[in-house]
């Protein structure tokens, strides 16, 4: 059991934006995931105002990871400091991940919490990615 201290910093470290540079331009994800990766984005940012669809901070880990290597690529800035060590460490993990892997790991980590939460709401989720294209 995290105490609810913990899980306040957990929060607010993975909550924190990474600082990217000023050179930083998202790039296109591979035509083939795209549109489901673009759904599942939309709906994982929503989760957190619902209840029953909260994820973990690793979770929270794995998305911000894969959605950087997906949309940036490699993690080729320099370290930061202590408060963003996590999220930075995450994204350096996946080194050398492509792009439409990224996307795909992305994807089935969304549904993977959507699965897990079983609920109407969830199930309405589900559908939105299995019909995006």
């Amino acid at each position: 059991m995290v105490s609810p201290a913990r899980y306040l910093l957990c929060v607010r470290v993975i909550s924190t934006p990474f600082p990217l540079p000023s050179n930083y331009r998202p790039q296109a994800p591979a035509p083939m995931a795209k549109e489901k990766f673009e759904a599942a984005t939309e709906i994982a940012k929503n989760l957190p105002r619902h209840a029953s669809l909260k994820r973990s901070g690793d979770d929270e880990l794995y998305l911000y990871s894969y959605y950087m290597q997906a949309t940036a690529g490699d993690n080729t800035t320099p370290h930061p400091g202590a408060s963003l060590k996590a999220k930075w460490d995450a994204w350096k993990s996946i080194k050398g991940t492509p792009k439409e892997q990224a996307c795909t790991m992305y994807v089935e980590k969304v549904v993977a919490i959507l699965i897990a939460a079983d609920d109407p709401e969830s199930k309405r989720y589900l559908a939105q990615i299995k019909a995006a294209k």
